[in-house]
């Protein structure tokens, strides 16, 4: 990630987790319906990115293997595969079950499982045609370990402070908890408002910029890519604050930790010095 971008980012964020310090409560309860469809939407699919970025990661790392050491190549074969199928069809298999689809409803999820790791599977293989084994590998590093580090981090924080949803106080805002208060031990899930995992998983959408280092045609297309990213993640954000799951602060702090993590493993995995002269080479390694 570019570094003056993430300064801005951080800038950004840093101004919504100060309005969300004095003003949560008053957001949410202004911003309030359960009922929306556009927040049922990102509820369903809003943590996406996250899964489909650690199959994707699978996907390079098997086409990567080195083909020539047999056992280890047939290994390789079948932990990335079953590890980037198991994460191509987790969110459209939970997708199905917040939606409360029936077996049927299941089985069609199942078919078009099938077909999106088939089409992500084809675009791995293409990619890997157009760089070598080492490339390939960082970058995959890169996916897997963001997902892995950042699931860690947000379960030690949740746990940690203990933070009712909106949701949960909507009959007594007395009980309400600002998000620099760490309460500790929550009894549920609905103690765990902060920080919001779906904002988090919704910002790993940021590793797509990590395709122009490896498709020629998108070296030049970065700015639409970060485009893509920061939408979706701002939509999920506005949406888990409108279901009543998080507050402003919950949101905008998942997505920081995302940023951030992803911002050190660029730096630390995806440099390449030979890249320094171009354009993205430039943006990717400052």
């Amino acid at each position: 990630m570019n570094k003056k971008i993430f300064i801005v980012l951080t800038g950004i964020l840093a101004i919504l987790l100060l309005c969300g310090t004095f003003f949560d409560l008053q957001i949410s309860q202004a911003l309030y319906n359960p009922e929306n469809l556009f927040a049922q939407f990102f509820y369903w699919f809003g943590q996406a990115p996250g899964m489909l970025l650690v199959s994707f990661g699978f996907m390079l790392i098997l086409m990567a293997r080195p083909k020539n050491i047999k056992w280890l190549s047939i290994l390789l074969l079948l932990i990335c595969g079953v590890c980037s199928f198991i994460y191509a069809a987790l969110p459209l298999s939970i997708g199905t079950y917040y939606m409360g689809c029936g077996l049927s409803g299941r089985i069609a999820v199942l078919a078009v499982a099938v077909i999106l790791y088939l089409l992500m599977l084809s675009g791995a293989k293409k990619i890997a045609e157009m760089n070598d084994p080492q490339t390939l590998i960082r970058i995959a590093l890169t996916f897997i370990l963001l997902y892995f580090v950042v699931g860690k981090i947000l379960s030690f924080a949740k746990n940690l402070w203990g933070r009712p949803r909106f949701y949960s106080i909507l009959d007594d805002f007395t009980r309400f908890s600002p998000w620099y208060r760490l309460l500790g031990n929550p009894l549920d899930d609905t103690f765990k408002s902060f920080p919001s995992g779906h904002a988090s998983e919704g910002a790993m959408l940021i590793g797509i910029i990590l395709l122009g280092k490896m498709v020629p045609a998108l070296k030049k297309r970065s700015s639409l890519l970060y485009g893509i990213a920061f939408a979706w993640v701002l939509c999920v954000m506005t949406a888990r604050i409108i279901a009543g799951a998080h507050f402003l602060s919950d949101v905008t702090v998942g997505t920081f930790i995302t940023f951030l993590i992803f911002f050190l493993l660029s730096a630390l995995l995806v440099k390449d010095r030979q890249a320094e002269k171009t354009e993205f080479g430039k943006e990717i390694s400052q």
